[in-house]
């Protein structure tokens, strides 16, 4: 009788379980509760967060929490110290730049105001005091309200000069690490600064002629002068004409003296391990000779 029991007990534990399970599955697709349709504003974008529109924005806080603010020129206020309660703080930028907000509870952000709403604040324009913008969008805006025009220097705030809006009828110029707006000629965008380089255009390709008693600056490149790694190196090598070697590996950027000491056809090479570029020079003999015929 008393397995029995059991038994019974445990038969009508799982009969509960069961009826328990089929009620939730009735009701799995009725709500609890309904409420009518409510709209609201998700930023995704995170921190920092760009303020192109003049206005207040809210910082929202909770009670005992503290709100610091920073100033692009690096003053800092706390206009919520210790809430006594839930709150929000509206906050009016009085300049263009980046400030910062830092919340004890929560953690900072940043906000990138547009220099085109505070105008005073975005530079005068010259090589010594460029305009400051904050993307394309803020540079823009400073050529319509006439704050910035041709020739006038500006900097990016470390955006990269593509992600930059090109004010109409207008091109970018780079001169020194800053910008330089220009009036847009023939469809020009883009202008580098001004660059001195020399050119050998007497002989064709790499090969060259000169005297045994001369001397010229042999110039090598790790990556082959393409600009893509400053620290990658090679393997230089200088054969005299009789064939014997001398090899180096280099790197970087640069040029070692060349001053044969023989005549004859010398060959220098530049191999990375997959390319090898060769040059041939054909050395002289120094000195006077006179032909009597």
């Amino acid at each position: 009788m008393q397995r029995r029991s059991k038994f019974l007990r445990g038969g009508g534990l799982a009969a509960c379980l069961f009826a328990m399970t089929a009620a939730i599955g009735a009701f799995a697709d009725e709500p609890l509760a309904t409420d009518l349709d409510f709209e609201f504003s998700l930023d995704t974008g995170g921190s920092p967060y760009v303020v192109a529109s003049a206005g207040a924005t809210l910082l929202v806080y909770l009670a005992d929490e503290s709100i610091e603010i920073t100033a692009p020129d690096g003053s800092s206020s706390t206009p919520v110290s210790s809430a006594a309660s839930d709150g929000a703080y509206a906050w009016a930028p009085t300049a263009g730049g980046v400030w910062t907000m830092t919340n004890d509870g929560e953690g900072s952000a940043t906000f990138k105001v547009y220099y085109s709403l505070y105008p005073s604040s975005a530079g005068s324009g010259t090589a010594g005091d460029p305009i400051k913008a904050v993307d394309g969008n803020d540079l823009a805006a400073l050529v319509s309200g006439g704050y910035a025009s041709d020739g006038s220097y500006f900097t990016t705030g470390g955006v990269e000069i593509e992600d930059f809006a090109q004010p109409a009828g207008y091109a970018f110029r780079e001169d020194g690490g800053i910008f330089q707006l220009v009036a847009s000629v023939d469809g020009l965008l883009y202008a580098g600064a001004d660059v001195e380089f020399s050119a050998d255009t007497r002989l064709p390709g790499p090969d060259r002629k000169m005297k045994k008693r001369e001397s010229m600056p042999l110039a090598y490149s790790g990556d082959f002068w393409t600009g893509t790694n400053a620290a990658a190196s090679a393997t230089l090598a200088i054969y005299d004409p009789s064939g014997a070697s001398a090899v180096q590996v280099v790197s970087g950027l640069d040029s070692i003296v060349f001053a044969p000491n023989a005549a004859g056809e010398w060959t220098i090479t530049l191999s990375d391990g997959n390319t090898t570029l060769t040059s041939l020079v054909n050395v002289e003999s120094g000195g006077f000779f006179l032909v009597v015929r």
